[in-house]
């Protein structure tokens, strides 16, 4: 009487050697289930074989890290969030806290949208724009490993601090967007950003402006771009060549 493949836990001819499952197990990361995918078996064989042969396989814990999605970090995307983060962006911890996905709440859809089409550029995948409190839209991206590090940098101690970022053209576009205002109707025609972060937050990024040329001044929970520094301002956030969200136009000269 032949044996019963459904069984999955039998010995079974198709499998090659062990030392081609060891390379796909251990090298290439596949899976037991995704080795008997290819060689038609049932996962039982798999794992019958590397029994026999005295292979520990890997631990739950370990098969859901390999399992995580991963993003791709570059220096842009990091420049991206960065300028997120300064404003009401946040980094949130998913399940046994081995990723994390970003979360934006704005009152304006429209930018949302923009936010998901910029994500999706640097390969970021996005849920669905959905209403939150107070007549505001949110949006957050998939969970990421790598993710993990970004909320480490910025909350250290489970609270937002600013960490040493540099401040890129697109890292003040998105700080200034989210928090920034620039009102036409003054004769001083005033450009401030607000600051959530304490007088000592305040401060490092004052410096970081002035550092490129852009004179401020701190006042309470506002930076102050002075006039003649104004066209400095916006010049070098436009120099990121990102499109203004049309909802945010009137934030610009």
């Amino acid at each position: 009487m032949g044996l019963n493949k459904s069984t999955g836990n039998m010995y079974n001819h198709k499998l090659p050697n062990i030392d081609i499952l060891k390379n796909e197990y251990f090298d290439k990361k596949m899976s037991t289930v995704d080795i008997a995918k290819k060689y038609n078996v049932t996962t039982g064989a798999v794992l019958l074989r590397f029994s026999r042969k005295k292979i520990k396989i890997r631990s739950i814990v370990e098969s859901l890290v390999l399992k995580g999605n991963y993003a791709n970090i570059s220096d842009n995307l990091v420049n991206f969030l960065n300028g997120l983060l300064l404003g009401d962006g946040s980094v949130v911890f998913a399940g046994r806290k081995k990723s994390c996905w970003y979360a934006h709440t704005d009152k304006n859809k429209e930018y949302l949208t923009w936010l998901v089409n910029e994500f999706y550029k640097f390969g970021i995948e996005c849920s669905k724009i959905i209403p939150s409190h107070n007549n505001s839209w949110q949006v957050r991206t998939k969970s990421y490993r790598n993710f993990v590090d970004i909320r480490n940098k910025w909350y250290p101690n489970g609270k937002k601090i600013i960490p040493d970022i540099e401040l890129k053209p697109i890292t003040l576009f998105n700080w200034y967007i989210g928090d920034g205002s620039y009102d036409k109707k003054s004769i001083s025609h005033k450009v401030v950003i607000c600051s959530q972060f304490d007088q000592f937050g305040k401060y490092v990024m004052s410096n970081k402006l002035i550092e490129l040329g852009i004179k401020n001044s701190v006042y309470s929970n506002m930076i102050y771009i002075k006039s003649e520094s104004r066209k400095e301002f916006f010049k070098y956030i436009k120099s990121c060549m990102f499109k203004i969200p049309k909802c945010y136009l009137y934030k610009f000269n």
